[in-house]
């Protein structure tokens, strides 16, 4: 009997658009698991936006994206990590909610020291964070 591994990622005629501009355009793409891989290219490329699409973080305007074989990036974010590309509050959101939203059932509180967070956080500038 032979059990076929899902792909780790597997998009179909994947498109996502920003209002006018097109940001990935009809991408087929498998991912086999246990792979490594990544995605190069100029800034605009439709890199980010390809990651963000595949994890159910942004919702594709058309095509199919399976992660982990389900269907639903959502019901399995919990079996992957998403770290963005700055880890720190260069770009708003901070360490804390980086780690909460790759690592979104772990239970931790930032080291604290005077009653302040050694961290820098601003939720609020942040991009919603997908829910179940």
């Amino acid at each position: 009997m032979h059990t076929t591994i899902p792909a780790a990622i597997e998009c179909h005629k994947l498109v996502k658009r920003f209002a006018d501009k097109i940001a990935v355009n009809e991408l087929d793409l498998t991912v086999p698991t246990g792979s490594i891989f990544g995605l190069l290219g100029p800034n605009g490329s439709g890199k980010t936006s390809t990651i963000r699409t595949t994890l159910g973080i942004y919702v594709p305007d058309g095509g199919s994206v399976s992660l982990l074989g389900a269907a639903d990036p959502l019901a399995v974010r919990h079996r992957v990590g998403y770290l963005r590309r700055s880890a720190d509050s260069t770009h708003g959101c901070g360490l804390e909610n980086s780690w909460r939203f790759s690592h979104p059932f772990a239970d931790w509180t930032p080291k604290r020291r005077n009653g302040a967070p050694t961290i820098g956080s601003n939720a609020s500038d942040c991009p919603p964070m997908p829910s179940r």
